[in-house]
């Protein structure tokens, strides 16, 4: 049987597999979702939203792996925007890594150390101690997609821009990354001129340059749109995609699984396709 941790933060639950346990956190109202992640000490930390002085703050709950509540903070800088904190990963020096619509680091504590609001997105930490994002930088020329490498302490040091430099791409979003030994995988899909999505993986490296695209289309009969990316034990990757008929109504039971086999220089292999989404 699947156990489940559920953790309501101000009214909002967030499920893990896991133990059972249910933990209640009391405070002020708020209705905003979060984010979860398991910590080394084999407890957990979450993210959500609580209002304070009429202004949603970033609220952070640590929990005991039995869900004890071990400290709980709320970040009241009129600064910080919380539409979309929806990402925490813990550090490589025990503290936490909040993403989103703006990057916030923390200490083990929950004590704010520092923070970008010109980045956001999902977040990875690298094995040199700084960080990728995966989204966007907001500048005065506007948000540009990008894949963006950051030091230890957030400041910039590349990035490798998605822009539409053909006419034939545009509307790129990027779901997530992996790095290597040779390099960064960042997946993520581009919208043709039709704005019909295409998979694509970018292979870059360690200093920020690329060393090939490849971009995946379905049929044309569906649409697809990026999931997920797997490093497999052969070097390749495995990417997962769901996928729409074209003339897609807004139901799930219209949407399927794909999943698409690569060999280690981004080469289809195989594909296959899951009926149902459930």
């Amino acid at each position: 049987m699947r156990k489940y941790i559920v953790i309501l933060i101000l009214f909002i639950t967030v499920s893990i597999k896991a133990q059972d346990i249910h933990t209640v956190i009391t405070g002020a109202a708020s209705n905003t979702s979060g984010a979860i992640t398991t910590t080394t000490d084999g407890g957990y930390v979450a993210v959500g939203s609580m209002k304070l002085l009429r202004k949603d703050c970033p609220y952070i709950v640590k929990l005991s792996s039995t869900g004890a509540i071990q400290w709980a903070k709320a970040i009241t800088n009129s600064s910080f925007n919380t539409d979309d904190l929806s990402g925490i990963l813990q550090t490589s020096d025990g503290g936490f890594l909040l993403s989103g619509s703006q990057l916030i680091k923390i200490d083990s504590f929950g004590n704010v150390e520092w923070y970008k609001f010109e980045y956001s997105g999902k977040a990875i930490q690298t094995s040199d101690g700084g960080y990728a994002i995966c989204g966007s930088v907001h500048g005065n020329s506007g948000t540009v997609t990008q894949f963006i490498k950051l030091d230890g302490t957030g400041n910039y040091e590349w990035h490798v821009s998605y822009i539409d430099t053909t006419g034939k791409e545009t509307g790129a979003t990027i779901t997530t990354a992996i790095e290597a030994q040779d390099g960064y995988y960042v997946f993520g899909e581009a919208s043709r001129v039709s704005n019909t999505p295409r998979q694509m993986l970018t292979h870059i490296s360690k200093a920020g340059t690329i060393i090939w695209h490849r971009g995946y289309s379905l049929n044309g009969t569906k649409t697809a749109f990026a999931a997920g990316l797997t490093r497999t034990t052969d070097n390749g990757f495995v990417m997962g995609c769901y996928t729409f008929p074209l003339s897609f109504s807004g139901t799930d039971d219209e949407a399927d699984q794909l999943c698409i086999k690569l060999d280690s220089l981004g080469n289809v292999l195989w594909t296959i396709e899951i009926d149902g989404f459930s």
